[in-house]
């Protein structure tokens, strides 16, 4: 055989080979895509792994014959059901899943025991039953959907890298993160909101952990907010809105690198209302505060027709502000800080509610240093104590007839006829009580020596 014969001989064997190769990758990879559809249904027993092929089949009570995804058990293509076929907890013991489905019937448990990180690649939905995240990491590259059963973060952090409507959806169950982080880094679709309640109880995070989101929630009766004593940190970039109808919350705070922050309704806080890096911009609603109000760093609020309305005993606010109403009706101390001015051009109030503990002190957040208020409109103040303010407005503030105290350091305020008053806790009964008291045991006495019956002596 010549060379060129034995070299066509030799392409034509090696062409064969390759095409051969080629032939048998195709078909592994079509057995890998029919593989990977499986629909699993848990057959396990109590408390059985999930990587055990015995423990999962095709079938609703299946007799577990490990013919799930090829052989094995679901893998992060596949869909894993739990259901009254089968009522036997479940230990989670893998990094990735696909799409869960706990159904309506399934009374037991899934626990998350995998050290690192179990990625969700599909939906996760919840109607009964318990899952337990654990103590690592669980992230969820599609929605969340309860609407039964509990969800208990225990001590696992959730994460959501969701885009689009309704990254966690509640329409029934609970979802606690009481001793957890929760940290929602998707962005809402237009329109719609990254975490929407409708049903159903959540559980924030409490004050030893956080609950961050870059999008919007939404809140709605019979759906329950449990603030939990917690913050609540925005720090997407795009318009985010916050609806919370009849919810109150704990502390809030927005920062957002950029964007604008909203609420619909008017919202109740009993901690702290912070914007550190954005734009807030106030609407026709009331932000109910039990703390301070601090803007700093790149935040400002924009009040459009809002109140601001501070509820709580002692209180401060941060930072240089525009309100349209400010109001604190309140005993207690009202702090404004040092060097910032705060404008309201609609109608500042403070009003404390009456003499000795009743007194609202108006104070700087720095002792003998001043702060500055601007009311450019209606002023309404009494039972007021006030020390170190500047009033930078053109027109003085008069107390004529007001319960107010000038305690030093004012300017442009005119306490000439206000009537002063004992502010504090009275440290004696109050004084026209003890007046009363010294006048009647001074009568007393006068009278027992008025009238006090002559006794004669007589001598025998």
């Amino acid at each position: 055989m010549t060379d060129s014969k034995k070299g066509s001989s030799i392409f034509k064997r090696l062409a064969i080979v390759l095409l051969a190769s080629f032939i048998l990758t195709l078909v592994t990879s079509a057995g890998t895509t029919l593989a990977a559809a499986d629909t699993c249904y848990w057959v396990g027993l109590a408390d059985a792994n999930w990587d055990v092929a015995g423990n999962w089949d095709t079938t609703s009570s299946g007799g577990g014959g490990g013919d799930c995804d090829g052989g094995t058990y679901p893998g992060s293509d596949d869909s894993a059901i739990f259901d009254s076929g089968n009522i036997a907890n479940a230990t989670l013991n893998v990094n990735t899943v696909g799409t869960m489905t706990m159904s309506s019937g399934f009374t037991a448990s899934v626990t998350a025991s995998y050290a690192g990180t179990t990625t969700f690649s599909g939906v996760f939905t919840q109607a009964d039953g318990t899952f337990n995240a654990g103590s690592n990491t669980v992230s969820y590259n599609s929605t969340i959907n309860l609407t039964g059963g509990t969800y208990d973060v225990e001590t696992a952090t959730l994460i959501s890298n969701y885009t689009g409507a309704n990254a966690v959806y509640m329409n029934g169950g609970t979802l606690d993160a009481s001793t957890a982080d929760v940290d929602l880094n998707g962005t809402a679709s237009a329109a719609s909101y990254l975490f929407n309640i409708d049903n159903g109880t959540f559980t924030a995070p409490g004050s030893a952990n956080s609950f961050t989101t870059a999008d919007s929630i939404d809140i709605t009766p019979p759906g329950i907010f449990d603030a939990n004593n917690g913050t609540i940190i925005f720090d997407g970039t795009d318009l985010t809105t916050l609806v919370g109808a009849e919810t109150t919350f704990h502390n809030i705070t927005f920062s957002m690198p950029s964007g604008i922050a909203r609420t619909y309704w008017p919202i109740t806080l009993d901690g702290d209302f912070k914007i550190t890096s954005s734009v807030y911009e106030g609407n026709t609603f009331a932000i109910n505060l039990g703390g301070d109000f601090i803007t700093s760093g790149t935040g400002s609020f924009t009040p459009n027709t809002s109140t601001i309305n501070m509820n709580g005993t002692d209180q401060a606010i941060y930072g240089t502000n525009s309100f349209y109403n400010l109001t604190k009706q309140t005993a207690g101390t009202w702090e404004f800080e040092a060097g910032e001015t705060q404008t309201v051009t609609g109608t500042w109030t403070a009003e404390g509610t009456g003499i000795e503990a009743g007194a609202l002190f108006l104070r700087s957040t720095v002792s003998d240093s001043t702060w500055t208020i601007n009311p450019q409109s209606t002023r309404t103040l009494d039972y007021i104590d006030v020390k170190d303010s500047i009033n930078s407005n053109a027109a003085e503030i008069t107390l004529s007839g007001k319960y107010a105290n000038d305690s030093g350091t004012n300017t442009n305020w005119n306490f000439a006829s206000s009537i002063p008053f004992q502010a504090g806790a009275a440290l004696i009964p109050e004084f026209s009580t003890y007046m009363l008291m010294i006048t009647f045991l001074i009568g007393m006495g006068m009278i027992q020596k008025k009238f006090k019956p002559e006794i004669k002596q007589t001598r025998y």
